[in-house]
């Protein structure tokens, strides 16, 4: 008997990028200073405002991660109209300290978030959790991946994009070092679909 095909379908696609360069002086301040202004969540802390990108000493990051999104938009997502682009709708610190997580959560009001990783610490990542979660949660063999979820380790100056709509966590924080990224979503503006009996312009 011919051994049957395994064929993955409806893949969750992700990107990854680094900055590629150390935060400059002027940045790091400025990410100090929304550190410091930070109310409590129910594991970890966020800073109060939420617009951190909008700040001039951070035109350089949003610039990278506007270049970001819209990369996910042309070549993941793949509009057919020509007018479709990503933007930022708030931005925000968030901070986790020793024996602090983040709860598992997905993103409303929102197409694509991501996280840019600022302070790192050991062995540090973010948890993706599968969409297409078993109804019966089955014991596996230690060889066999685990697809439900996955856990993607990062760096500083890492960039990270997901749909808003996917599940994803972060791990206790086991170190005495303050683990801290920047967080953001997004939505779309342009014509999302040709379709006459359903075209919808965003602007």
């Amino acid at each position: 008997m011919l051994e049957s095909k395994i064929i993955p379908i409806f893949p969750v696609n992700i990107t990854m990028n680094n900055l590629g360069r150390n935060f400059t002086e002027k940045e790091k301040e400025c990410f100090s200073k929304y550190t410091k202004d930070v109310k409590n969540a129910v594991n970890n802390s966020f800073s109060s405002n939420n617009k951190v990108l909008d700040d001039p000493e951070l035109k350089n990051i949003k610039k990278f991660v506007l270049e970001n999104l819209n990369f996910y938009l042309k070549k993941v997502i793949s509009p057919n109209s020509q007018n479709n682009e990503l933007y930022l709708t708030e931005s925000w610190i968030a901070k986790t300290n020793k024996g602090e997580h983040h709860h598992t959560h997905s993103h409303a009001n929102s197409i694509l978030s991501g996280v840019l990783y600022l302070n790192t610490i050991n062995k540090d990542g973010i948890v993706l959790y599968s969409p297409h979660r078993p109804r019966i949660d089955i014991s596996r063999d230690n060889n066999t991946r685990d697809y439900n979820n996955l856990n993607v380790t990062v760096k500083n100056g890492d960039l990270i994009l997901f749909p808003s709509t996917l599940m994803h966590s972060v791990k206790t924080n086991t170190s005495n070092k303050e683990r801290i990224s920047l967080a953001f979503n997004s939505f779309i503006k342009g014509t999302v679909s040709t379709s006459p009996l359903n075209q919808l312009n965003l602007e």
